[in-house]
């Protein structure tokens, strides 16, 4: 019996899971959509405490960091957090390269925000995962202005075809 309340039952909280996540790069967190935190200065380590247990997307992402012209990178995972855990995720951003040979001449390439330039243009290393891409101008070379996600493959030179 609980003598606070008089009554037989005693709560139990539901045991919470704590994560640190590890980046190579300054990044934000977020967990199922939600940012929780980020990490400072030369260390990019993340501590998230008193998660609930369940499937959890977990992202990193840094939308000021620059790698050349381009700006930002996001990765995301999904894992399934447990009661207790007490666990490190390492999340590595890693570059692709894209190859715009295919793109019409003279076509403005606008990637996350950033002119590129019009082509042709050299091969442009960035970060892996998705990013904005906008093709313009391009109505003369019979293609429409587009605007598009692609996502730039770690270790690879991906060609961008007209969407």
């Amino acid at each position: 019996s609980d003598p606070s309340t008089g009554s037989g039952k005693l709560e139990k909280s539901a045991a919470k899971a704590a994560l640190n996540i590890e980046c190579n790069l300054p990044c934000k967190v977020r967990i199922n959509q939600k940012q929780v935190g980020e990490s400072k200065d030369a260390v990019q380590s993340v501590r998230v405490s008193d998660l609930e247990p369940k499937a959890s997307r977990i992202e990193v992402f840094n939308e000021n960091i620059k790698f050349g012209e381009i700006p930002s990178f996001s990765k995301s995972v999904s894992q399934t957090l447990k009661a207790g855990e007490n666990g490190t995720l390492k999340l590595t951003i890693k570059t692709g390269k894209v190859d715009f040979s295919k793109i019409p001449e003279g076509t403005t390439v606008i990637v996350s925000g950033k002119t590129l330039g019009k082509t042709p243009l050299a091969v442009t290393e960035m970060f892996e995962g998705p990013h904005l891409f906008e093709l313009v101008n391009t109505a003369k070379k019979g293609i429409a202005d587009k605007s598009f996600e692609f996502s730039v493959v770690p270790d690879v030179t991906t060609t961008m075809s007209p969407p």
